[in-house]
């Protein structure tokens, strides 16, 4: 009988992503197209992931889309800067 010990992930034990993540919409911000963003969480063993673009909010439906269709539950926020300042 040939045991395997699962590899494990990460994102540690609660297996969550990060909640600061910045896509493509993020000009200037984020190079990471949504489907490899999602990809990455599944390899990573994410149960969760979060999209917190900057001052958009264009990418929310194609996520939760993608989240879905990975079995990751979405997190939807949004960082709202002026002048490249936090508000």
């Amino acid at each position: 009988m040939i045991s395997t010990v699962p590899t494990p992930s990460p994102l540690g034990r609660v297996g969550v992503g990060s909640l600061n993540c910045h896509s493509y919409h993020s000009l200037r911000y984020g190079t990471i197209p949504l489907e490899n963003l999602v990809e990455q969480a599944v390899i990573c063993g994410a149960k969760t992931l979060a999209l917190t673009d900057i001052n958009t909010i264009t990418g929310i439906y194609d996520f939760t889309k993608l989240c879905f269709a990975a079995n990751i539950k979405p997190i939807v926020g949004v960082e709202f800067r002026q002048h490249n300042k936090l508000l």
